[in-house]
Order: structure tokens, then C-alpha cells, then sequence
């Protein structure tokens, strides 16, 4: 018998940009690295051959990964502050009402940047908190 969960799991978390757990393939290993060195998302399509849409999802896994202190090798900073307001503004538990509330005016790439640079900053702080809760 096969466990539909265990699909269902495995099609979310795709969606989600892939695991943020476990061993990056030796094949991802390399995008990372372009990544970590500051490659833009163009940079590695054109190494990598693999689609815009692939990239930018490597990209939202290296960031949940990796958490990197700042994303501005892939969003200026002052963009990186528009959309972190429009976040604060309307939740980043959706992409569209954050393009929505900047009335079209930013690309989805960077969108998805800063959302999932803002996912990881919490998920290091809810770390942090859990750490210090149990200090006490």
C-alpha cells in the first residue's frame, strides 16, 4: 500500500523550494558554491543551462539553507526595504499580495528573495529565542 501523505509531503515541499534538511547533492553543490561566491541568478543559468525558473528556486533552497546575514548580491538594498515593508504590510504567506501591494512595480524574483531571506532570518531568531527560553 502506498502512503499518500508521503507524496502529498514530498509535492508540498517541492513547492516550497526543496529540502532544508539533509545532504545538498554534489550536482546542487556547485550552485550553491556560484551562490556563495555572489553569482546572479543569469550567471548560473548560463553555467548551469538550467531555466530561470530552476535557478531562482536553487536560489530560495541556498538562502533557507544557508541563511546567508544579507541577500544584496541578488536585491539592492533599498528594494530589499520596499518589499520588506510591503511583507510587514500584508504577510509573506503569499507572494501575489506583496507585487499587489507594489502595484506591479517589482519583479517576482526579488519578491522571492526577500520572502524567503525573511523566512530564514525567523527561523534563525526562533532558534535563538528556543535557545534562550532554556537558559532560564
Amino acid at each position: 500500500m502506498v502512503d499518500k501523505r508521503g507524496s502529498a509531503a514530498k509535492r508540498n515541499e517541492r513547492k516550497r523550494g526543496g529540502r532544508t534538511d539533509g545532504p545538498v547533492p554534489s550536482w546542487k553543490e556547485g550552485v550553491f558554491e556560484m551562490f556563495r561566491g555572489g553569482a546572479s541568478v543569469e550567471a548560473v543559468m548560463e553555467t548551469t543551462t538550467r531555466t530561470e525558473g530552476t535557478v531562482r528556486k536553487y536560489l530560495g533552497e541556498f538562502i533557507a539553507r544557508e541563511r546567508p546575514a544579507s541577500v544584496s548580491a541578488w536585491v539592492a538594498d533599498d528594494l530589499y526595504e520596499r518589499i520588506a515593508g510591503a511583507v510587514d504590510a500584508v504577510g509573506m504567506l503569499r507572494m501575489r499580495p506583496i507585487y499587489e501591494a507594489m502595484d506591479g512595480e517589482v519583479d517576482w524574483t526579488p519578491i522571492g528573495v526577500v520572502v524567503a531571506h525573511l523566512k530564514a532570518l525567523e527561523e534563525v531568531q526562533g532558534a535563538a529565542s528556543e535557545l534562550s527560553a532554556g537558559d532560564g
